[in-house]
């Protein structure tokens, strides 16, 4: 028995205009979702995009198209919009007017919502959460409780993990690895600062550095913090 079936209701997707989108409806219960037979849902090109197995639902002004796949048991639901080659799965959730675009992958208990997007083979799993209007591209990962919100890039390879917290205006990129311990105080990066790679001045090893100036460096291998760098 299928899940669902499409309506003859449709419109035309944003952003991708001319993409032919078709409203959803139940076919049974998704409790987890607290959808009832016959109730209806958001809108897909095809049902290639919504597996007709798991408990995966789409709803409200959702969209979903292209060679994307919402699947197992995650919800799209407000006016987010999943497109591209993309991917949610496991118990994850995008929600208000997030994007996941070009090739990105969202699962394993993940929240992705606000205004934000991600998008270029990036990767938010593992009970992470991405919101406000930061952007996670160019293969970046937000993984392990992590938590991005305000205006924070993660871009350029860049790995956060582990719990940590950023917020405000913060760039991590360039094949950064932010984790538990791998940053002072209690990881919670200032607000208007850069993260990158550099070097330590005096054991020549990669450090991270933070503050508006990037003026003060922090060594994750010798877990020291000696403030300005100049």
């Amino acid at each position: 028995m299928k899940k669902y079936s499409l309506t003859t209701n449709t419109k035309t997707s944003a952003p991708v205009s001319g993409v032919l989108l078709f409203q959803i409806q139940a076919e049974r219960d998704i409790k987890i979702h607290n959808v009832k037979k016959g109730d209806l849902g958001g809108w897909i090109e095809k049902e290639a995009n919504l597996a007709q197995d798991g408990d995966c639902w789409v709803r409200g002004n959702a969209q979903v198209s292209d060679d994307a796949l919402v699947e197992e048991n995650a919800l799209v639901f407000d006016d987010a919009k999943v497109y591209d080659n993309s991917k949610v799965s496991g118990n994850s959730l995008v929600f208000e007017s997030a994007w996941v675009e070009n090739n990105s992958w969202i699962y394993d208990y993940s929240h992705v919502f606000g205004d934000c997007w991600v998008r270029g083979n990036a990767q938010v799993f593992d009970h992470s959460k991405v919101s406000g209007c930061s952007r996670i591209f160019n293969r970046a990962r937000v993984s392990g409780h992590a938590c991005i919100n305000g205006n924070v890039w993660v871009f350029e390879n860049a790995w956060v993990r582990g719990d940590t917290r950023i917020s405000g205006n913060n760039k991590v990129y360039g094949n950064t690895t932010m984790g538990l311990n791998e940053f002072p105080n209690e990881n919670i990066i200032p607000k208007s600062s850069t993260v990158e790679d550099t070097t330590c001045p005096h054991l020549n090893r990669k450090v991270v550095t933070y503050g508006v100036d990037k003026s003060y460096w922090y060594c994750p291998e010798c877990k020291e913090d000696v403030g300005n760098i100049s």
